[in-house]
């Protein structure tokens, strides 16, 4: 329902927005529609107890403005017959924090320098001087802390294989076609792209999901709400922890990213990344040191990921404190219950860290 707007401007359990679905909502009407949402959430804590809680999302802000470029997903390491590749993602946000809004009765426009480099109308892009339109699939624009910030996805379809130097060794298509660095069509079956392309590879490193938490006002309220319940800290990351467990399990995630917190409670929904990155953003509100862990499956699954927290028993140290395992998005599991029978953790990253450490 929260999406199902009409173009009149009001809301409607009759008339939802499909996905890909352009609707105009005329300007005068979009401002009736409030961005301010309160979301009240009821579980059953760890011990038993009814919980309600309650947050105010102001949709117009997130604090997601710290990196101009980020991949989605995040660069991963791949190592074949003894060689280590970056592969960058086709798909990654582009986020631009230095210029202006411009708005018109049908749309906008971003302007830097009195120059205008992107343009909007009727929600459809129609100009961009950066990237080429055709491959931008989203974007939006919105203020934070007094800067204009433009946002937008876009997707070239293609993996690039670069060398140490960080120079493009080889480029492949979405069509499987395969280019050296002077953009030359390369036919050999045992070059390493092609030998990638036929799946003899091995990911050894998964997405660095810190850079989706957030401490965002609602995340600290949720925090602070919860954690006044209780009366020591193991009971307090116990009581964080159910509330994230408390979201239904979804494997499905949206342009197949993780979401920030503020996603996934709109949603009421995660998967393992985003439970993680909720996880983490509660206990780091909290003032407790926390980490996101990526294993990989031993019976040929797809691998896991989830929080741990300082505490014990410990799973890793990292310089002086212990982290233990803080599953998010199974109900059956407490702060420092684990059961890693079919998982084989890989590496970790440390809230706060610059380098992801291998177990």
């Amino acid at each position: 329902n929260f999406l199902s707007i009409c173009s009149n401007g009001t809301m409607s359990i009759n008339r939802w927005i499909r996905t890909g679905e352009l609707i105009n909502i005329p300007p005068e009407n979009l401002r009736r529609i409030s961005r301010i949402r309160e979301i009240r959430r009821s579980w059953t804590d760890h011990l038993g107890a009814k919980r309600t809680a309650s947050v105010i999302l102001d949709l117009g802000v997130t604090d997601m403005i710290n990196a101009s470029i980020q991949m989605l997903p995040s660069r991963k390491i791949v190592q074949l017959n003894g060689h280590l590749l970056n592969i960058v993602s086709s798909k990654f946000i582009v986020r631009r924090i230095h210029g202006s809004l411009e708005k018109n009765y049908n749309g906008w426009s971003y302007i830097e320098n009195g120059e205008k480099v992107f343009q909007v109308i009727n929600n459809e892009i129609v100009f961009s001087k950066w990237r080429d339109i055709k491959f931008i699939s989203f974007c939006q624009v919105y203020k934070q802390k007094g800067k204009t910030v433009l946002e937008f996805i876009e997707d070239k379809h293609e993996t690039k294989f670069d060398d140490y130097s960080g120079k493009t060794y080889r480029t492949v298509s979405d069509d499987n076609e395969v280019r050296d660095e002077n953009g030359k069509l390369i036919f050999d079956q045992t070059d390493i792209a092609w030998q990638w392309i036929k799946g003899d590879k091995e990911v050894i490193t998964r997405p660095n999901l810190n850079m989706y938490v957030s401490t965002d006002p609602f995340i600290i309220q949720l925090a602070r709400t919860i954690s006044s319940w209780y009366s020591n800290d193991e009971d307090r990351k116990d009581g964080l922890l159910k509330f994230v467990q408390s979201l239904e399990y979804s494997p499905m995630s949206v342009y197949d990213q993780a979401k920030p917190p503020k996603d996934s409670l709109l949603s009421a929904e995660a998967d393992c990344e985003d439970a993680t990155i909720f996880a983490m953003s509660l206990f780091s509100a909290a003032g407790f040191k926390t980490s996101s862990v990526t294993a990989d499956s031993t019976t040929g699954g797809s691998g896991h990921a989830f929080p741990a927290v300082e505490g014990n028993p410990a799973l890793f140290s990292c310089k002086g404190h212990g982290f233990t395992y803080a599953e998010a998005t199974s109900s059956d599991f407490r702060v420092g219950d684990w059961n890693l029978s079919e998982l084989k953790p890989r590496y970790y990253f440390v809230l706060g860290e610059e380098v992801p450490v291998i177990f």
